[in-house]
Protein backbone atom coordinates (compact mmCIF):
# COMPACT_ATOMS: atom_id res chain seq x y z
CA UNK A 1 0.00 0.00 0.00
CA UNK A 2 1.42 3.37 -0.29
CA UNK A 3 -0.13 6.29 0.71
CA UNK A 4 0.85 10.12 -1.07
CA UNK A 5 0.44 13.26 0.83
CA UNK A 6 1.18 16.63 -1.46
CA UNK A 7 1.07 20.09 0.18
CA UNK A 8 -1.05 18.84 3.30
CA UNK A 9 1.91 18.42 6.13
CA UNK A 10 2.37 22.27 6.10
CA UNK A 11 -1.28 22.80 7.03
CA UNK A 12 -1.26 20.44 10.19
CA UNK A 13 -0.89 21.76 13.16
CA UNK A 14 -0.62 18.61 15.26
CA UNK A 15 2.64 16.28 13.21
CA UNK A 16 2.33 14.05 16.26
CA UNK A 17 -1.33 12.96 15.59
CA UNK A 18 -1.16 13.35 11.78
CA UNK A 19 1.18 11.15 11.55
CA UNK A 20 -0.05 8.49 13.95
CA UNK A 21 -3.25 8.42 11.77
CA UNK A 22 -1.05 8.04 8.51
CA UNK A 23 0.27 4.67 10.65
CA UNK A 24 -3.19 3.36 10.97
CA UNK A 25 -3.55 3.53 7.74
CA UNK A 26 -0.92 2.37 6.22
CA UNK A 27 0.09 -1.68 6.52
CA UNK A 28 3.24 -2.90 7.48
CA UNK A 29 5.66 -2.15 4.80
CA UNK A 30 3.51 -0.02 3.53
CA UNK A 31 4.73 3.41 2.04
CA UNK A 32 4.24 6.71 2.71
CA UNK A 33 5.39 9.19 0.63
CA UNK A 34 5.17 13.05 1.14
CA UNK A 35 5.95 16.31 0.28
CA UNK A 36 6.65 19.06 3.23
CA UNK A 37 8.32 23.25 2.94
CA UNK A 38 11.51 22.84 3.10
CA UNK A 39 12.67 25.51 6.41
CA UNK A 40 16.10 25.54 4.24
CA UNK A 41 15.19 26.56 0.76
CA UNK A 42 16.98 29.76 0.20
CA UNK A 43 16.09 30.02 -3.41
CA UNK A 44 12.53 30.06 -2.28
CA UNK A 45 12.06 32.19 1.30
CA UNK A 46 15.40 34.08 0.34
CA UNK A 47 18.72 34.64 2.32
CA UNK A 48 16.73 36.55 5.29
CA UNK A 49 14.37 34.01 5.92
CA UNK A 50 16.86 31.59 5.62
CA UNK A 51 18.89 32.78 8.11
CA UNK A 52 15.86 33.60 10.23
CA UNK A 53 14.79 30.20 10.24
CA UNK A 54 18.16 28.51 10.79
CA UNK A 55 18.41 30.92 14.17
CA UNK A 56 15.08 29.86 15.05
CA UNK A 57 15.89 26.05 15.20
CA UNK A 58 18.78 26.45 17.25
CA UNK A 59 17.19 28.57 19.97
CA UNK A 60 14.91 25.38 19.57
CA UNK A 61 11.94 26.15 17.94
CA UNK A 62 11.05 23.13 16.40
CA UNK A 63 7.46 23.97 14.83
CA UNK A 64 6.52 28.24 13.61
CA UNK A 65 4.39 30.13 11.98
CA UNK A 66 5.30 31.14 8.31
CA UNK A 67 4.04 33.75 5.95
CA UNK A 68 4.40 32.32 2.42
CA UNK A 69 4.55 35.86 0.12
CA UNK A 70 4.20 34.46 -3.07
CA UNK A 71 0.51 32.50 -1.44
CA UNK A 72 -0.91 36.00 -0.39
CA UNK A 73 0.87 35.81 2.95
CA UNK A 74 -0.90 32.50 4.24
CA UNK A 75 0.65 31.44 7.51
CA UNK A 76 1.75 27.50 7.01
CA UNK A 77 3.56 25.62 9.66
CA UNK A 78 7.44 25.26 9.28
CA UNK A 79 8.85 22.12 10.96
CA UNK A 80 12.40 21.49 11.79
CA UNK A 81 13.28 18.48 9.56
CA UNK A 82 14.81 16.79 12.88
CA UNK A 83 11.22 17.24 14.45
CA UNK A 84 9.66 15.03 11.41
CA UNK A 85 12.26 12.70 11.33
CA UNK A 86 11.74 11.65 15.04
CA UNK A 87 7.86 12.14 14.94
CA UNK A 88 8.13 9.15 11.96
CA UNK A 89 10.64 7.01 13.60
CA UNK A 90 8.57 7.10 16.77
CA UNK A 91 5.56 6.40 15.08
CA UNK A 92 7.03 3.65 12.96
CA UNK A 93 8.19 4.43 9.63
CA UNK A 94 12.04 4.42 8.56
CA UNK A 95 13.28 7.23 6.22
CA UNK A 96 14.19 5.52 3.15
CA UNK A 97 14.75 8.96 1.15
CA UNK A 98 14.46 12.55 1.48
CA UNK A 99 15.30 14.24 -2.11
CA UNK A 100 14.54 17.66 -2.63
CA UNK A 101 12.57 19.33 -5.96
CA UNK A 102 12.38 22.53 -7.45
CA UNK A 103 8.69 23.29 -6.87
CA UNK A 104 8.27 24.64 -10.26
CA UNK A 105 10.21 22.18 -12.36
CA UNK A 106 10.27 19.23 -10.57
CA UNK A 107 13.90 18.85 -11.01
CA UNK A 108 16.29 17.48 -8.30
CA UNK A 109 18.28 19.98 -6.50
CA UNK A 110 20.50 20.11 -3.16
CA UNK A 111 18.89 20.70 0.02
CA UNK A 112 19.01 24.50 0.12
CA UNK A 113 17.18 25.08 -3.41
CA UNK A 114 14.06 22.35 -3.07
CA UNK A 115 10.69 21.12 -1.27
CA UNK A 116 11.68 17.95 0.96
CA UNK A 117 9.78 14.43 -0.39
CA UNK A 118 10.44 11.80 2.03
CA UNK A 119 10.12 8.50 1.40
CA UNK A 120 8.93 6.55 4.48
CA UNK A 121 8.88 2.36 5.08
CA UNK A 122 6.14 1.75 7.72
CA UNK A 123 7.48 -1.24 10.11
CA UNK A 124 4.79 -2.00 12.52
Amino acid sequence: MITSIWNVIEHVDNLEYFIYSCSKSTKRNGWLIFDCNNIFNKDHYGSLNFYLNKLKVLAGLRKFKFKIPSHKNANVNMYDPKLIKSVLINRGFSIENIIYLQYSSGKEVNDRKGQALYFCMYLR
